[in-house]
C-alpha cells in the first residue's frame, strides 16, 4: 500500500534522497567498504552479545533461542556482504548491494543493542522467564511500529514536496554540502564515537553502582535500537530510488546516471 502510493510521485519529489549519492558517500565501491568494515564489526558484536548473555546469569533463561536467532540472522548478513563486495556483483546488482548494507547497519546499530539490552537488564532486574520474553516481543513490536511509523511520516512529506530541490523546508545545496563534510569526516567520526564508548564505560565503572550503570547501558542500547530503527527507514526510501531511478545508479566508470535518465515505473506502464 505505502510503496502503490510512492509510486504515485515523481523522481523530482525525491531530489533530496539523492544527495547521499551525489556526494559519493553510497558509491558502490565505498559501499564495499562499509560491507567489509562491518563483517569486522558484526563478529565483534557477536562476542559482545555472548558476553552479555553469560549463562551463568541467570540460567533458567532459555536465551539460546534469542542468541540463535541473532548469530544466523548475522551468519547470513556476512556471507550476503562477502558476496556483494565482490566488483563483479555489486557493480550489476547495485540496488542489492544497498539491500545488503542497510539490513547489515540495521543489525549492527539497532538489533545487537536490543539483544545486549535485553541481557543486561536481565543482569540488573529480577523478571521471570515469561516477563523477559513479554518484554522483549513488546520492545520489538515498539520498534517496528516506531519503523512503520517514520516511514509513513517520510511517505508524507514526500508527497507533500519537502524533499524537492527547491524545498524551503531543506536547502538542497546545505544539505548536500552537509553530505560531502559528513563523508570526509567519516574516519575522526568513528574513532571518536569508539573513544566516547571507552571513556564512559571507564566512567560508569570508576563512579557508579554495578547496577545503575547496567541500567544506563540497557536505556543506552534501547535508544540505540529506535535510532536504528529510525536511520532504516530512511534506508527503505532510497532503496526505493535506487529500484525505480536510473539517475540514483553508478554505470560501469563509478559515474552517477544523469537526472531524468529512467523511470522503471513509468516503463511498465508503457
Amino acid at each position: 500500500m505505502l510503496l502503490k502510493r510512492l509510486d504515485k510521485l515523481e523522481e523530482s519529489d525525491f531530489a533530496l534522497f539523492r544527495t547521499s549519492f551525489e556526494s559519493g558517500r553510497q558509491t558502490p565501491d565505498n559501499l564495499r567498504n562499509v560491507l567489509i568494515l562491518g563483517i569486522i564489526g558484526q563478529l565483534l558484536s557477536g562476542f559482545g552479545i555472548f558476553a552479555a548473555a553469560d549463562p551463568t546469569m541467570h540460567p533458567e533463561y532459555n536465551k539460546a533461542i534469542l542468541l540463535s536467532i541473532q548469530y544466523i540472522l548475522t551468519f547470513i548478513l556476512i556471507i550476503c556482504s562477502i558476496i556483494f563486495s565482490i566488483p563483479a556483483v555489486y557493480r550489476n546488482y547495485q540496488t542489492g548491494q544497498l539491500i545488503v548494507v542497510s539490513l547489515m547497519l540495521l543489525n549492527f546499530i539497532s538489533i545487537f543493542p536490543y539483544f545486549a539490552a535485553l541481557f543486561m537488564l536481565v543482569r540488573t532486574v529480577s523478571l521471570s522467564e515469561k516477563a523477559f520474553f513479554i518484554l522483549a516481543i513488546g520492545m520489538l513490536l515498539l520498534g517496528i511500529s516506531f519503523l512503520i511509523a517514520i516511514i509513513v511520516r517520510l511517505q508524507r512529506s514526500l508527497a507533500n514536496g519537502d524533499f524537492r530541490r527547491e524545498s524551503k523546508k531543506h536547502n538542497y545545496e546545505k544539505v548536500l554540502k552537509r553530505e560531502r563534510s559528513t563523508f570526509s569526516k567519516l574516519p575522526e567520526f568513528i574513532i571518536a564515537a569508539t573513544g566516547f564508548v571507552f571513556i564512559l564505560e571507564f566512567l560508569l565503572e570508576g563512579f557508579l553502582s554495578g547496577d545503575i550503570e547496567n541500567m544506563i547501558f540497557v536505556i543506552l542500547f534501547f535508544a540505540l535500537f529506535f535510532m536504528g530503527m529510525y536511520l532504516f527507514a530512511y534506508s527503505v526510501i532510497s532503496i526505493y530510488c535506487k529500484k525505480r531511478f536510473s539517475s540514483f545508479n553508478f554505470d560501469k566508470e563509478g559515474n552517477l546516471q544523469p537526472w531524468g535518465s529512467g523511470d522503471r515505473k513509468k516503463r511498465d506502464i508503457v
